[in-house]
């Protein structure tokens, strides 16, 4: 399998249209100190596999024994979130029906974010060959989703869940990620086609990115 080109995603953030460049340069000091530079490889230090609950039968729980997040066999909430301005995708409506891979991530146009993006878009064949649904979920405006799925020519809908509502049904809000409240953290849930959480998994540190082989794995094994 070739490795995904990273080439074109940082230019993607370089050269992007005018008003994407003007709200990346505002804000892109204060995410890069939050989500780091583009990783090289993918960091999955030891400290957080408790975080990991491909195969928990329970709420998982942190090493101070905090529950975090829904459990392998949870029946997914639904929902619907738009993906653009007035473009509404009822994502629940294929519970129980399709595989459906959930890809929550902390802020558009931040680099590791940007870099999932594109692994997905580069690899594109190999999902669309397991018969899964992708979407991104991130907190970010629906004006913000669209143009970053458009910049990087995503080929799967990425969704606005700007009132944080979706987030916080999966878990998957930060408290407090330094100073900013109720950021999405990079969490990655496969969904099975009899509507149940199959996989499910989550980093408190948003630098760490998801587990590629083992998404697709879950969605091969999934029923």
């Amino acid at each position: 399998m070739s490795k995904p080109d990273w080439r074109g995603c940082k230019n993607s953030l370089r050269f992007g249209s005018g008003g994407a460049r003007a709200a990346l340069s505002r804000a892109e000091s204060r995410r890069l100190a939050i989500l780091g530079p583009p990783a090289a490889v993918e960091p999955r230090g030891d400290e957080f596999s408790d975080l990991e609950r491909s195969r928990s039968n329970g709420p998982l729980k942190t090493k101070k024994g905090t529950p975090m997040g829904l459990a392998v066999g949870t029946v997914a909430p639904r929902f619907e979130l738009p993906a653009k301005p007035g473009d509404v995708v009822n994502v629940g409506a294929l519970f129980g029906s399709e595989k459906v891979v959930l890809l929550f991530f902390p802020l558009a146009f931040s680099s590791v974010c940007t870099e999932e993006m594109c692994h997905f878009r580069d690899s594109w064949a190999e999902w669309s060959a397991l018969g899964c649904k992708v979407f991104g979920v991130s907190i970010d405006s629906p004006f913000v989703v669209d143009k970053f799925r458009a910049e990087l020519n995503v080929p799967f809908p990425i969704l606005s869940d700007f009132n944080k509502t979706v987030a916080a049904s999966y878990d998957a809000l930060h408290a407090d990620l330094m100073g900013l409240k109720g950021v999405t953290k990079r969490a990655a849930y496969v969904i099975g086609s009899d509507g149940k959480i199959a996989y499910a998994w989550e980093a408190e540190i948003p630098k760490t990115q998801v587990d590629f082989a083992a998404i697709k794995a879950a969605v091969a094994a999934a029923k």
